[in-house]
């Protein structure tokens, strides 16, 4: 009897032994874990604040191991909104990927709609991410380029607990502070995120996140293609 249930309690945590300590998706930042070669990931972003919503949706794929693309969108509902509000097409470069260390480099063309005008834009990102056994960092900054320059930045940690994956994030993001707090659970390609958020101007907020993720083809070229 000991011994299964020692097994019903290693088993979960064995089912997750082999994968990285990050989430799939984080709320303010972009990690440097890129998807795989014929990797398609699909994502689900709902937000609730300052009684409004919005929706965001994401399509990432792996052309190879090292060059991602990928179309988002963020549609919102609220006190004197437009529908749409966002638009992003965008293509990122691992310039490092190792079993601890990823580096991306990229960027965003972006349209932005508001108040009937559209804002078009290019947003060059860059995210630096750490995971080594069951913990991990990471650090993101972008600029958007449209008729100002915007930058931001976002520090996050997180930590795997078997498929359980708390999360802690810190930017600075739109002219103001803000935070994320919230846990991620993985059940094998799939993968739901929730967490709460506090910024000035927005005051609470309530963030979701639900990711699956198909292969198209095997890993081998990822294992050829890690840094030696």
């Amino acid at each position: 009897m000991r011994i299964l249930l020692g097994l019903a309690v290693l088993a979960p945590m064995t089912a997750y032994a082999g994968e990285g300590a990050q989430p799939e998706e984080l709320f303010l930042g972009e990690h440097a874990w890129l998807q795989d070669a014929a990797e398609l990931q699909l994502s689900l972003r709902p937000t609730w604040a300052k009684e409004q919503w919005d929706m965001g949706a994401a399509v990432e794929y792996g052309i190879t191991s090292r060059v991602q693309v990928s179309l988002e969108g963020t549609w919102f509902d609220g006190p004197n909104m437009d529908a749409f509000r966002e638009f992003e097409l965008g293509a990122r470069f691992a310039a490092l990927r190792s079993e601890g260390w990823a580096l991306a480099v990229g960027a965003n063309a972006t349209a932005r709609m508001a108040d009937s005008e559209t804002e078009l834009g290019v947003e060059p990102q860059v995210s630096l991410s750490y995971a080594r056994g069951s913990v991990g960092a990471n650090l993101a900054a972008s600029g958007a380029l449209a008729s100002d320059v915007d930058p931001a930045v976002a520090v996050a940690l997180f930590a795997r607990f078997g498929p359980v994956i708390p999360l802690v994030e810190a930017g600075y993001m739109e002219g103001e502070l803000m935070g994320r707090g919230g846990l991620a659970v993985q059940l094998g390609a799939t993968e739901l995120a929730a967490a709460v958020g506090y910024s000035a101007e927005l005051g609470a907020s309530v963030h979701a996140t639900l990711t699956w993720e198909i292969e198209f083809g095997n890993d081998k070229d990822d294992k050829d293609d890690e840094d030696r």
